[in-house]
């Protein structure tokens, strides 16, 4: 499921092991009476509220392999607040592209909260991107979101690799 949230696949602040096997028997009830198809339910670690980002990357008819980066989460869509490089791209290039971003004053720490870790952004872009040069067998790959830690460190929530067929 791609969009996890819009089909209610998401479940925050669950405190114990009861209480996460309820949710999941939930949402395979809700599942199976919508007929969404999966294959199973991923119960992981809460991640602290932070900076949202993504990381995606693709293969564009025109220019080949591409990254597509910048702000993320559920408004992603919304906001389409993001840069793109051609693949492979540097850590250099990658975080020099952040300064097209339209709401860059968000990655640069706004009201209190703490500046993006730029260099391991970049780095995350760069690997990201050094796979699609190097792995042909690799069609699309969707990181979002990446949510910052207080530390600066960078956690990939969700994530889908789509291989050609």
């Amino acid at each position: 499921i791609i969009h996890k949230t819009d089909v209610g696949g998401v479940s925050l602040n669950i405190k114990d092991g009861e209480t996460a096997s309820r949710v999941v028997e939930a949402m395979n009830a809700k599942f199976s009476k919508q007929a969404i198809e999966y294959h199973g339910i991923m119960v992981s670690e809460m991640v602290p509220k932070g900076l949202e980002m993504m990381i995606g990357a693709n293969r564009d008819a025109t220019f080949g392999p591409i990254t597509v980066s910048g702000l993320g989460g559920v408004l992603v869509e919304v906001l389409k607040d993001v840069v793109f490089n051609m693949c492979p791209v540097s850590v250099e290039d990658a975080t020099l592209s952040l300064k097209n971003l339209k709401n860059e004053r968000l990655v640069n720490g706004f009201r209190g909260q703490p500046a993006l870790n730029k260099q391991l952004f970049a780095q995350y872009t760069s690997s990201i991107s050094r796979i699609m040069s190097e792995c042909p067998q690799v069609s699309e790959i969707d990181i979002n979101p990446l949510i910052q830690g207080h530390d600066g460190s960078l956690t990939a929530v969700d994530s889908v690799f789509k291989l050609k067929k």
